[in-house]
């Protein structure tokens, strides 16, 4: 086994959990955020949550390779973009 299969193999099971547990991920993205802006002391809360927003769309697009693949598709669904469920409503 290479050292690419371990990398698909790592892949893969990231991929598994992050299905699994996906509103985990996120909520502990979002406390890793909290966290940091409580140890800077506020001084760079639009950073932070700038860096959270994009750990979330990453993660988003990940969910979505990982459906697309899932389905047989070619495209991304949603076009590609991280659609946050709370700013849906």
């Amino acid at each position: 086994m290479g050292i690419g299969d371990k990398f698909d193999d790592m892949k893969s099971k990231a991929k598994d959990a992050l299905g699994q547990h996906g509103d985990k991920v996120d909520e502990g993205v979002d406390r890793a955020g909290q966290f940091a802006d409580e140890r800077t002391g506020g001084q760079h809360s639009d950073r932070i949550q700038q860096g959270t927003d994009k750990a979330k769309e990453g993660l988003g697009r990940f969910r979505e390779q990982d459906q697309d693949q899932s389905l047989g598709q070619d495209e991304p669904l949603g076009g590609g973009q991280y659609v946050d469920p709370d700013q849906q409503r």
